[in-house]
């Protein structure tokens, strides 16, 4: 292994509480310090170790590209804890600036442990992170506790990792042995070249294809690319962001696998996908079978979702999920308590994908808290499930475990009630006829047009002003709120406003629709729970609302009033 601190720190060895030196058994971390840049970004690379004693020493040694290696040794009796600073620096071109890679670890008595440290490109120049946080991969801010008896052993040279350099790390024989340069987002084509976040890596090039759907979960949001890639944003504690891992992400990153989807969908902490071949994968929660699995553990990566075939659209709720076939009929899944499988049961087993009965012909499906609704090719809209806020819109207060139709949709006399968009929340649904939106159900924060608290009447579904002339249709399956698309692609929204998702850059809420301030012309829009984004034709997708969860994909955890466009996208 090449020692290419040795000379830097030749001076320190005996005064330095954490150097090496020779002739020491050691208690020992051994560091290697790479980057995934290229060569010439960083010049040069500072380390900053804080020991046991609260002693505080540096070192700062040029940077040409390759990795560099250093022994930590235990001087005391102490073994924890130990702070490692690692700093990239450049000061050259339009990539001036630093990286810092902060860990927080101990050592373990009489064993020496690797501990490979890799300063991202994608940090360079950010922000810090909160404390006990640090900028890790895709430049998104993880965890700086690292547990050392989690590190591999160190054994000598042949144990210091593989890096993607074209130089024999490992001494196996091989150079870059452990990297698929054709497919690997980070080393695409070549070692330290990586695509955007949330860019695909294919045949060796980074496809930079459009965005084309946008779907938003609760508390996360995922881009389909058209090139059949997908990125994932936000909320991560159940692996909805489709990674491998269960670290939120404040920007776009890669869901692991997929490669060939053709539409999407999102529910409260999962994500699901339409493959090229009509079937269905998901990922993330899984505590009620609403990614289609028996056992009901959640999963960080694609899954398939056994019996669904001919799928050509997906919608989740809070812990229910439903897939519309191109034959028209839908199959639903997950939890069954209010009937929102549509199965003819209610039961609180979770129910595996079957068919909704007495359905054919839908063209468009929604899922809200514990409902759902379909729109019907003659411009009908039944729904089915719970019923607690009149949200099925048939007169009652029954909750159904088969389709129901709304009441007045469509008026066969009256052609303005003829729907052609479908939407469903938390407790209200809504329909787009050419008179504008049409809701039914609660009523708390204005979400059916109506002055807040008012009671829908029951006899049929009330227009939301602002939203006539509107050609689509949105509402978050845990929300309170609705946005419409109208001319010029004007984005207008109503309903409940706490986390200012309504876009008007108040937190008031509002039964008229008020146009969200600082959107592009937008081709489509999708909600969350307390956020919404909308996508434009060139491709960029812009954000605005809550983003506790970093689901607005600006690069931080901090809340923003106006629209942002969702940074690697």
């Amino acid at each position: 292994m090449r020692r290419f601190f040795s000379a830097a720190l030749a001076a320190l060895c005996g005064s330095w509480m954490l150097v090496a030196c020779v002739g020491e058994i050691p208690t020992e971390l051994v560091l290697v310090v790479d980057t995934d840049s290229a060569p010439t970004v960083l010049d040069t690379i500072t380390i900053v170790v804080s020991g046991p004693s609260a002693a505080e020493q540096t070192v700062t040694v040029p940077y040409e590209g390759a990795p560099r290696t250093l022994g930590l040794v235990a001087a005391t009796a102490v073994l924890g804890p130990v702070d490692i600073e690692v700093t990239g620096s450049s000061s050259t071109g339009a990539s001036s600036g630093t990286v810092t890679r902060l860990v927080h670890t101990r050592f373990e008595q009489g064993v020496s442990r690797l501990l490979h440290i890799r300063l991202s490109a994608d940090c360079l120049g950010r922000a810090a992170c909160v404390v006990g946080e640090t900028c890790g991969p895709d430049g998104a801010c993880i965890s700086a506790d690292v547990d050392v008896t989690r590190l591999p052993a160190y054994l000598g040279a042949v144990s210091v990792p593989e890096l993607c350099n074209g130089v024999d790390d490992d001494g196996d024989g091989s150079a870059d042995e452990d990297f698929h340069l054709s497919t690997d987002a980070h080393h695409c084509g070549a070692c330290n070249a990586p695509c955007k976040p949330g860019v695909l890596c294919s045949d060796s090039t980074c496809q930079d294809s459009p965005v084309i759907q946008i779907a938003a979960g609760e508390w996360h949001t995922c881009a389909l690319r058209a090139g059949g890639g997908v990125a994932c944003w936000g909320a991560n504690a159940n692996g909805e962001l489709g990674d491998g891992t269960l670290t939120s992400r404040t920007h776009p990153v890669l869901v692991r696998g997929l490669t060939d989807a053709v539409a999407i969908g999102a529910g409260y902490g999962f994500s699901c996908a339409v493959r090229a071949d009509a079937t269905v994968t998901c990922w993330g929660s899984n505590s009620c079978g609403e990614i289609g699995q028996p056992v009901l553990e959640a999963r960080s990566v694609p899954t398939a979702v056994p019996r669904v075939s001919g799928a050509v659209e997906l919608n989740g709720g809070n812990c229910h999920n439903c897939a519309r076939l191109s034959s028209g009929s839908i199959y639903c899944w997950g939890e069954n308590t209010y009937g929102q499988v549509g199965n003819g049961a209610m039961s609180e087993t979770p129910a595996s994908p079957t068919v909704v009965m007495n359905l054919a012909n839908a063209t468009s499906v929604r899922t809200g808290k514990d409902h759902t609704c379909a729109l019907r090719a003659d411009g009908s809209v039944s729904c089915w499930g719970n019923n607690t806020s009149r949200q099925l819109g048939d007169g009652t207060e029954t909750s159904r475990s088969v389709p129901t139709r709304v009441v007045g949709l469509p008026d066969l006399t009256d052609a303005t009630m003829r729907a052609t968009a479908v939407g469903a929340g938390a407790d209200f649904s809504c329909a787009l006829t050419s008179s504008g939106a049409r809701c039914w159900g609660a009523n708390g924060d204005g979400q059916l047009g109506l002055a807040t608290g008012t009671v829908w009447d029951g006899v049929e579904p009330t227009v939301v002003p602002g939203t006539s002339g509107a050609t689509a249709l949105s509402i978050g399956s845990m929300g309170c709120f609705g946005c419409a698309l109208g001319a010029g692609g004007v984005v207008s929204c109503w309903g409940c406003n706490g986390s200012s998702q309504l876009g008007d850059a108040t937190t008031t809420a509002s039964p008229t629709a008020v146009r969200a301030v600082g959107v592009p012309a937008a081709t489509s829009i999708s909600l969350g729970q307390a956020h919404a984004c909308a996508l434009t034709a060139s491709g960029e997708v812009w954000c605005w609302g809550g983003n506790t969860s970093g689901q607005l994909g600006i690069g931080s955890g901090l809340p923003t009033s106006p629209p942002a466009l969702v940074v690697g996208l």
